[in-house]
């Protein structure tokens, strides 16, 4: 099978996306699963890529800021000629997506992160997103305009299926197998570095108020134990701190999964941030009281549950284990492959497949 990735450049989230085609391209290339990449940041350079394409199966992103009307109306043509069947690889940071229209158009639609219940993708949330639904009632926040969602029929609710997730990086897979500072030693008790990300001349969103929100939330903290500052570091302090850290707080951001959760899990630290219990993903680090520690999403027992853990080192040291260990087992058994596969499942069918079962 050939397989054409369509990207949007090497870096960031986006460019993340597609790194474990690279990193198991070997085990892929075992199964008769051969690929090749593009990237292309405008729309109709992939109408034009597609309707050119000689491959089998092509893995298709867009920009989040693309027109939902434009992106739908680009694979309903495509819909009509012979072109590769379509993944359309869903990057964005949400358990909502403003694309759904375009279900009817594509083979299979893949997302990073899906929510457990498929029915609440037929529901109107304030925002379009079920975070910022609860957000917005829960501090009476105006969210003005913005809104990232949209509705999903039954009729093609079997296309949808959650893809693999940030936390398929090579830098990940290098340092779960790095020997680190004993968690009990570790000289940070709380690693909380919150950046607001505000611009002066930006309107003030949901997500700011919530970053202050999480920020003052953590505070009382640190009259007993060590935090870290909140301002913005270097890259490569920052790295060296969660390394130090025996517990990393990582409220959502933009989106539920966040690279920080990883990032916190291969430097060996404690990942507390809010409940995840209403998605499904992979790699799969979201086990509560098994590989992080949930809290609610209004953070009202953030204080209780970092004082628990800090003062239960043998409990936290073992979830925190038990993640380091279950992102090891993701990139030793293939579990980049096994979800490769399962998105390709009823697109193309290859007997080779079930060999990596």
């Amino acid at each position: 099978m050939q397989i054409l990735l369509i990207g949007r450049g090497a870096d960031g989230v986006e460019g993340a996306q597609l790194e474990g085609f690279e990193m198991y391209q070997r085990e892929l290339m075992e199964l008769g699963i051969f690929t090749r990449r593009i990237d292309l940041p405008a729309l109709f350079s992939i109408e034009r890529a597609l309707r050119a394409a000689s491959d089998d199966v092509a893995f298709v992103m867009v920009g989040w800021n693309e027109s939902p009307e434009n992106v739908v109306s680009t694979f309903e043509r495509l819909s009509s000629i012979d072109r590769p069947k379509i993944i359309f690889l869903d990057h964005f940071a949400q358990t909502s997506t403003p694309f759904l229209d375009v279900l009817p158009y594509v083979d299979r639609y893949a997302k990073r992160q899906v929510l457990n219940d498929r029915s609440l993708y037929g529901k109107d949330f304030d925002g379009g997103y079920i975070f910022t639904d609860f957000f917005s009632r829960w501090r009476n926040f105006d969210l003005g305009s913005w809104h990232f969602g949209s509705r999903m029929t039954a009729a093609h609710d079997h296309k949808l299926t959650h893809a693999w997730n940030l936390g398929v990086l090579a830098r990940y897979r290098r340092w779960v197998n790095i020997d680190l500072l004993r968690w009990t030693v570790r000289p940070i008790d709380v690693h909380c570095r919150l950046e607001i990300g505000r611009h002066s001349r930006a309107k003030w969103e949901w997500y700011q108020e919530y970053r202050t929100i999480s920020r003052k939330a953590i505070e009382p903290l640190a009259s007993k134990y060590r935090l870290s500052q909140q301002r913005q570091v270097r890259r490569l302090c920052y790295f060296l701190e969660l390394a130090l850290s025996k517990i990393v707080f990582s409220p959502f951001g933009w989106g539920e999964v966040c690279i920080r959760d990883f990032e916190a899990v291969a430097a060996g630290a404690l990942l507390v941030k809010p409940s995840m219990d209403h998605l499904v993903t992979s790699p799969d680090i979201y086990r509560p009281f098994e590989t992080y520690v949930p809290i609610r999403w209004d953070l009202s027992d953030l204080v209780e549950k970092c004082t628990f853990y800090l003062e239960h080192p043998a409990e936290a040291r073992r979830i925190a284990d038990n993640a380091r260990t279950a992102l090891r087992d993701y990139f030793e058994k293939r579990g980049f492959v096994r979800d490769v596969l399962r998105v390709l499942e009823g697109v193309e069918a290859n007997a080779a497949y079930d060999e990596a079962g």
